[in-house]
């Protein structure tokens, strides 16, 4: 038996992801673009900064991300290396309440504002019940992360080339290929800039060979695919998660609901 675990949902062999920082007013074209060609945004809002000028506003927020993720950028988007560990811990669990409240959403994802952690600071994210945390750190890679306390994404959308595109699309590839693009929606600050940004959406968006995901639910797929078991002769898979993971086997998709063992 051949078994790989290199699927996403609905047996597909891709996902992308776009996650962008600090919840500035830009955020209404973006999420109407991204709405327009079927695609999943992840928004980190500093819930200290919502309602000021040039800021969403604490009344739209629950219909504005509707259909996306809301998610942690710390309460006033401070160096989390460069103050005391209270202040850490304020500044994440007073974010994470807040956007909860205004969101409607149960905020698990928080993205590291300038790229600072370290270990001891994912462990406090950790503590505060976020479950995965995005880094400022480009891989132009389109591996699944390992860590997904320090996610490094793919690449800033101005770093996205037709080159990078292809590798995504490749059929020729057997793997699990993750793409996820970062950014801030104030740097589309040009009509041209959001020209080239509503062709690229154009482009990515209505491919059935894609999941369009936010960064929750590919966390949520990622650990769940992590805790299959697998008995000696891999004929036998239990999933003893609650999300269905899809897995190749002997060169054919195979789906496992979650709580199910089943025989391949």
């Amino acid at each position: 038996m051949e078994l790989h675990f290199n699927r996403f949902p609905g047996g597909r062999d891709k996902a992308l992801l776009f996650s962008f920082d600090d919840g500035r007013i830009e955020d209404r074209r973006l999420v109407s673009l991204m709405n327009q060609y079927g695609l999943k945004g992840t928004f980190h809002l500093n819930s200290g900064n919502i309602g000021k000028e040039k800021y969403v506003r604490p009344e739209e927020i629950r219909t504005l991300y509707a259909g996306h993720e809301v998610a942690g950028h710390t309460r006033t988007h401070v160096f989390l290396g460069q103050v005391p560990a209270r202040m850490r811990l304020e500044e994440l669990m007073a974010d994470r309440e807040c956007l909860e409240a205004l969101s409607g959403q149960i905020v698990r994802g928080l993205s590291w504002p300038y790229g600072s952690f370290d270990p001891e600071i994912s462990e406090t994210a950790r503590i505060c019940g976020y479950e995965y945390s995005r880094t400022t750190v480009d891989t132009n890679q389109l591996q699944p992360p390992e860590d997904l306390l320090a996610w490094n994404p793919t690449m800033h959308h101005s770093g996205v080339t037709a080159e990078l595109w292809r590798r995504f699309l490749d059929n020729h590839r057997d793997d699990m290929r993750m793409m996820m693009i970062w950014g801030h929606s104030y740097e589309f600050d040009t009509e041209e800039k959001w020209a080239h940004l509503s062709e690229m959406f154009r482009k990515m968006g209505g491919r059935q060979d894609v999941w369009y995901a936010t960064c929750i639910q590919a966390a949520e797929y990622l650990k769940a695919a992590r805790r299959l078991v697998v008995s000696a002769s891999m004929h036998r898979v239990y999933n003893p998660s609650a999300v269905t993971v899809w897995v190749e086997a002997d060169g054919k998709n195979a789906a496992i609901p979650g709580g199910a063992e089943i025989s391949l």
